[in-house]
């Protein structure tokens, strides 16, 4: 099962979608036209990803700037507060 980029509803009610923002998860578009990732990629506790600036100097003195990216366990499940139907 791949998992792939969507849309969610604004939480003020007005019913218009809003897309993912950030080119962590908007990459250029694969050849194939999808951009999916695999269910086993990502673990129940989520994902964290993270862009920062690395800047190294080479042996010649030259110095290189480019952006990295780190993935990190997220913070955990969290809870809507559903509940289903129960008998005391």
């Amino acid at each position: 099962m791949r998992l792939e980029r969507g849309k969610v509803l604004r939480i003020d009610q007005t019913w218009q979608f809003v897309e993912a923002q950030g080119r962590i998860l908007n990459p250029e578009i694969p050849t194939d036209g999808h951009f999916g990732i695999f269910e086993e990629e990502i673990p129940r506790e989520g994902i964290r990803v993270t862009r920062s600036y690395q800047l190294t100097r080479w042996h010649d003195g030259s110095t290189h700037l480019w952006v990295g990216r780190r993935k990190r366990v997220g913070r955990g499940e969290g809870s809507s507060g559903l509940r289903f139907d129960s008998v005391s």
